[in-house]
């Protein structure tokens, strides 16, 4: 080999060597915690000693704990500018301050381990160890509980998406409701572990985190499952291993799983990449905000942009809105469907439901976090009589209405 040659191959090395290292998940906090979640203006984490909040990405953090005097959080959730703390044998705490001041909210609330939230418009949904789920329709005021049907009592994942509200146990699978936890129903085919972690929705595909069985899906709403934990397997060895959490950006799904790593797939499970990089330790949970990826672990708090494990994530100003709107429905008039076009500039709980002519709320077509995006849905008026109705979008500061007019 000569001279050149042998300088090139070293130049390449080197800089090989620093494209690995630049790939790195950097400290944001140096303590441990369990619970973490985010959204526009602010991240929050939780464990045992309390609530702590970012508003500077992470830089700096601050103890938001004034008032919430049973400081082992075991949940936490955000829905619109109200900040929930599930405690354990506390019950539930809520600040409307984005966490400066807390009260309790446990009025009807008869289990007081409280392990999950879930949000869908006015319904708050609460998950429990032993005592099943909760609803509160007026921000937790009074709470209601509904197991009709609900055989699985220790909740410690609860999802609301579109018309379905899913519900993980610990021993007893998945379950479903379609009428906000009036009743509920189980499917388990192929889900050959029952201690669910947590659970998350891309398109139309669920997925759960399981305790020992890694990670499945479903295409149908639950009903059926399949493991995908092929290419799992191969990367981290045949082992019982935990899915823990969760966390969903675009197409993509992260999933913390023990103390083996961080993992990305981007086709539904059929393909993993660990996004592990130089983080060696247990992992507690994930958030997403904006462009990074947030992680708890067993020691610290982490973050990593998204940009070096999506490749798509910074072609904003092709493929993403850059402010939010509502489309004008279309056809329209219509009869009975029509679809119904909005876009999202960032992370943010949207709200799109449908109104009478007089102001009456006649339902709810969306109510859930969206990332970055532009989007559309069916709505089917079938159940409603002809006339003119209004669309309305509600998210973070905005809204807008259409005017709708369905014929039949």
């Amino acid at each position: 080999m000569n001279h050149n040659c042998a300088l090139f191959l070293l130049i390449l090395i080197q800089m090989m060597i620093t494209s690995i290292n630049s790939a790195q998940w950097v400290q944001v906090y140096p303590h441990s915690k369990s619970h973490i979640i985010a959204n526009d203006n602010y991240i929050f984490a939780a464990d045992y000693i309390g609530v702590i909040r970012s508003s500077d990405n992470g830089a700096t953090w601050t103890e938001v704990n004034n008032g919430l005097t049973n400081r082992q959080v075991t949940a936490i959730g955000l829905n619109g500018s109200n900040l929930f703390a599930g405690t354990y044998e506390g019950g539930i705490f809520l600040s409307t301050d984005y966490g400066n001041n807390w009260k309790t909210v446990n009025s009807g609330l008869t289990n007081m381990k409280v392990y999950s939230f879930a949000f869908s418009g006015i319904n708050i949904f609460a998950g429990t160890q032993g005592g099943g789920v909760f609803l509160s329709t007026n921000n937790g005021t009074n709470w209601t509980p509904v197991n009709n049907g609900l055989y699985g009592l220790s909740n410690y994942a609860l999802l609301a998406n579109g018309a379905y509200l899913y519900a993980g146990t610990r021993g007893e699978g998945v379950f479903y409701s379609t009428n906000n936890g009036t009743n509920w129903l189980q499917y388990e085919t192929g889900l050959t572990n029952l201690n669910i972690n947590d659970l998350a929705v891309i398109g139309s595909n669920l997925f759960v985190g399981t305790d020992g069985g890694g990670v499945f899906v479903s295409t149908n709403n639950g009903k059926n499952w399949s493991s995908v934990n092929l290419q799992l397997i191969w990367l981290i060895g045949v082992k019982n291993y935990f899915a823990n959490y969760f966390a969903v950006s675009g197409s993509n799904l992260f999933a913390a799983i023990g103390g083996d790593g961080i993992f990305q797939t981007s086709d539904n499970g059929v393909s993993w990449k660990s996004v592990t990089a130089n983080l060696n330790s247990s992992y507690e949970s994930l958030a997403i905000k904006g462009t990074d990826i947030y992680v708890c672990t067993f020691y610290e708090i982490w973050k990593r942009p998204l940009s070096e494990m999506i490749t798509s994530v910074n072609n904003t100003s092709d493929n993403l809105p850059n402010e939010y709107s509502l489309k004008q429905n279309y056809p329209n008039p219509f009869n009975p469907s029509t679809t119904i076009k909005y876009s999202v500039p960032r992370l943010s709980v949207v709200q799109i439901k449908i109104y009478d002519l007089v102001g009456r709320e006649i339902k709810t077509l969306i109510s859930e976090e969206k990332q970055a995006g532009n989007y559309e849905i069916k709505y089917n008026a079938s159940d409603i009589a002809s006339g003119i109705y209004f669309c309305k979008m509600i998210t973070n500061g905005f809204n807008q209405t259409k005017k709708i007019i369905l014929i039949k």
